[in-house]
């Protein structure tokens, strides 16, 4: 009798070792597969396998650098894990401030310098609700007309953080939020989100063109002589 629940305790145990390591192999093939839909967006693609497991993808898009990351956002311990997506135009601006927009900031997000900057500016009327803002120099933030364009999805609630600095513009917008008994029971930050969809990137890296064009076009009508 003995022998018989040792083994099956053994084949029990098997299984669940089979089917840990499936759900493992599954997840690791979703994470990878992530942005397969958006990779034709970039020219000069390079790809880079991120400790998360996402997939980095670097190229160029209509003529400018750009850089989407997937992060994974499991420092907030009061809210469920969030999957973000950072796009980003590293390409210089002729702006003399940084500007950062931060959604429901912790200071725990890791992926952005909103933290490190030293002076945080009241929102102007108008902005999206529980939007912070802070600066390295306030004096020389874009116009409150400029930026509003670009804040749709932050009222919408899908946008995260807004970036215009002298090195480029950012926005980072969310993909999915952990499933909830998944994370609860097992602490592991599983997500629903199968591909990133080509008219998400595709939306996010057009505005963020527009924007840099505006703030650009903005700065160059400031050092115009009267």
């Amino acid at each position: 009798m003995n022998a018989f629940i040792a083994i099956a305790l053994s084949a029990l145990a098997g299984w669940f070792g089979w089917r840990a390591w499936n759900e493992s192999r599954v997840l690791a093939a979703a994470r990878r597969h992530l942005l397969d839909d958006v990779s034709g967006l970039l020219g000069n693609l390079e790809t880079a396998q991120l400790p998360t497991g996402y997939v980095k993808l670097s190229g160029t898009y209509r003529g400018l650098p750009a850089v989407i990351e997937p992060i994974v956002d499991t420092l907030n311990v009061r809210k469920l894990p969030v999957l973000w997506l950072m796009v980003t135009v590293p390409a210089p601006t002729t702006v003399r401030a940084t500007f950062n927009l931060m959604m429901r900031a912790s200071g725990l997000e890791v992926f952005s310098r909103y933290a490190q900057l030293d002076h945080a500016i009241d929102p102007p009327e108008g902005f999206p609700e529980w939007s912070g803002i802070r600066t390295d120099a306030p004096a020389a933030l874009p116009p409150v007309e400029v930026v509003s364009r670009y804040l749709t999805r932050f009222h919408d609630g899908s946008g995260k953080e807004l970036l215009i600095s002298p090195k480029g513009v950012r926005m980072v917008v969310m993909v999915d939020q952990a499933d909830r008994g998944g994370y609860l029971i097992f602490r592991d930050a599983r997500f629903g989100a199968g591909r990133v969809s080509r008219e998400l990137v595709q939306g996010v890296l057009d505005e963020l063109h527009a924007l840099r064009d505006d703030v650009i076009a903005q700065s160059t009508l400031e050092v115009v002589p009267k």
